[in-house]
């Protein structure tokens, strides 16, 4: 079992809050310096000592690699050599080292940046699949468009209907070069980490390390957008292992205004409805009356 994964699972708790933080930083000097030294208010957390190695741990529970650690912890802790620990953390995973990516055999076709999302699960037959966009059709919209690889049971007659009933386009990559089908494939390697290196006995992935990971992947900020997937779908941060400011929890303000105006339209609406509804006033219907 990965390195990683041993150590952000020994502590009795999955999540380093702000309550452990400021706990260990009674006895941590280092931390108490360059508290004293930190005028902004929305100052990275400082990990005290005592705590840093799980943090770190934590940040690659998703088995991602030095340049997306480091775009996590941007936007959220800081600590002395904090950049050496990432790279120590990643040079201890086994599982990072069997199934580090190779270089690309060609160069990628370059594509408008879709909406990243990813989920983990064993690949099922059409009939699954189906059921299994339907929940994100649901969850997120319909899409316009699918990048595929054109496996069986995704370029089979009952997924075209189905894409073709949801106006879904489908665009394969090039079976000799599947990595020309860059977004999916890099899909697929954020499912392998997490499924290869946090799955239970029988291949179970409801477990909390595999939980833990997938929360590192969507808080972890996309390359070029200073977004993480969380912030484009939810507004926010997720709360995961992570310490991290409050205000990157809270939703941003653009899209809370507009969450705010849409309660407050739902609200008038019902009001209305309530006033100006077909309700009317019945007759008294006496003993004896048919009705």
């Amino acid at each position: 079992m990965a390195a990683a994964v041993l150590a952000a699972v020994e502590h009795d708790s999955c999540v380093v809050d702000e309550a452990s933080v400021r706990h260990a930083a009674v006895s941590d000097p280092v931390y108490q310096l360059l508290m004293a030294r930190v005028l902004a208010g929305d100052w990275a957390d400082i990990i005290p000592e005592p705590l840093r190695q799980q943090v770190a741990a934590n940040l690659h529970a998703g088995h991602q690699g030095l340049d997306s650690m480091q775009r996590r912890v941007r936007q959220t802790v800081y600590w002395p050599r904090l950049e050496g620990d990432l790279q120590y953390r990643r040079s201890l995973c086994e599982e990072c080292d069997v199934h580090a990516p190779s270089q690309a055999a060609e160069e990628l076709i370059i594509t408008p940046p879709p909406h990243r999302l990813a989920g983990a699960g064993p690949l099922p037959p059409s009939s699954h699949i189906k059921t299994q966009l339907c929940r994100y059709f649901a969850r997120w919209g319909a899409p316009e468009q699918i990048s595929t690889d054109g496996g069986t049971n995704l370029a089979s007659e009952e997924m075209g209907e189905f894409f073709k009933l949801w106006d879904v386009s489908v665009r394969l990559s090039s079976a000799q070069y599947p990595q020309s089908n860059c977004r999916a494939e890099a899909a697929v390697k954020v499912g392998k980490r997490i499924i290869m290196a946090n799955t239970g006995s029988g291949g179970n992935l409801d477990t909390d390390k595999s939980s833990l990971a997938m929360l590192q992947y969507l808080n972890t900020p996309l390359c070029g957008m200073n977004k993480s997937p969380a912030q484009m779908v939810a507004g926010r941060q997720l709360r995961d292992g992570v310490p991290t400011a409050r205000w990157h929890l809270t939703v941003d303000k653009h899209r809370g205004a507009t969450l705010r105006h849409r309660e407050r339209q739902m609200a008038d609406n019902g009001a209305a409805l309530t006033e100006n509804g077909p309700s009317r006033t019945l007759p008294v219907i006496n003993p004896g009356s048919h009705v």
